[in-house]
This record gives structure tokens, sequence and C-alpha cells, in this order.
């Protein structure tokens, strides 16, 4: 269950770490045994945060790079490039930054790795793809960390996750190539391309 883009900014909203693991993890003892929670930091730098946080907590936990040698119940991502892979192997995720006034991230990053969504209320900057996502099935608006953990328990069924992923998909495949079709309307204005380089 990735929590991506998990919060970051000012101390308040970084303290939002620990209130949503603490009911993930109640959630997941109880309902959810044998859940596992990744969670994306927005930023490296406030890894130490996260250290401090877990370990205060007695929480069972693991930076990436550390391997598989650790048993967790969180894993902390601190390596680039591997988010991707842990929407592809989950049934369900969380989308940080919107729990919290700052606008919202990328909602189509785990969608389109076939994986249902949920998100918090504050979608300014994702708006388009967060309506679509809600309108199809794909996706939930959540109004609180404790909702987006019973979201998520909810999509540890199998078929549930992967219909509903399906649904997400095919939701936002419409607005994909977005970079496409920038370029294509700023191609009148830039200077011609040159033959050679």
């Amino acid at each position: 269950m990735p929590a991506g883009g998990a919060p970051a900014g000012s101390l308040p909203k970084r303290r939002l770490l620990w209130p949503e693991y603490q009911a993930r993890r109640t959630v997941t003892v109880r309902e959810a045994p044998g859940a596992k929670v990744v969670l994306a930091p927005r930023h490296f730098r406030n890894l130490g945060l996260y250290e401090r946080t877990l370990q205060e907590a007695k929480v069972p936990w693991a930076f990436r790079s550390q391997g598989g040698g650790k048993a967790w119940d969180v894993l902390v991502l601190d390596t680039m490039g591997e988010l991707g892979l842990a929407f592809a192997l989950s049934r369900a995720a969380f989308v940080g930054g919107t729990l919290v006034p700052v606008g919202g991230h990328n909602v189509m990053e785990p969608v389109l790795s076939g994986v249902p969504v949920c998100f918090g209320p504050h979608v300014a900057n994702v708006r388009e793809a967060a309506e679509a996502l809600t309108t199809s099935g794909g996706g939930a608006l959540v109004a609180s960390a404790e909702e987006a953990v019973a979201w998520m328990v909810r999509h540890r069924e199998e078929r549930l996750s992967r219909a509903e992923g399906a649904k997400a998909l095919a939701a936002v495949e419409p607005l994909r190539g977005a970079t496409e079709r920038t370029l294509a309307r700023l191609e009148p204005y830039l200077p011609p391309r040159s033959e050679t380089r």
C-alpha cells in the first residue's frame, strides 16, 4: 500500500506522518494482517524525520537501500526510480499532498500501473484527473488518513483492486499526452529545427 509523495513542508505538515502511519497500523493489525506500507518521501532531506518517527514508534521498518535483510511493516523509499515498481506491486495507493492544502501530487502515477488510488480533497494541481477517477470508480476522495487506510484495506481483495484499477486506467487514458500536446502548440513559436546538430 504505497503512500506516494508523503507529506513534506513545514513541521506541522510533516508530523502528519505519524497519525497516518498509526491509522494504517491500527487498521492493518485488526483487519489486514500481513499488509505492508511503503512510504515515498517527497524530498530525501526529510528521511531523518521518517527515521526518528518510526524508531520512536518502535515500528518494524526499513529504508529501501538496506535491502531485504530486515523484517519490516513499513518500507521507506530512499532510492530513486522505484516508486513505479512499488505501485506496480501494490493493490491500492494513497497519493500524498492531498490531505493538506498543498495542491496534490500526481494521482495518475499509480493509475498508470493499473492501481486504484485514493486522495484527499486538496487536488487543485490535479483536479481534472481526480474528477475523472472519482467519476469512473477507479479512485476515491477521502477526508482523512483513517478513511484512506480503510479504503486501502478494502482493496487488498485482488478482484476489487484489479477491477477498480482497470476503471482508473480507462478514466485517465484520455488525459495522457499533455507534454506532446503542449509541444505541438508551442512549435509554431519555436525556431525551425536544424537538420544538423
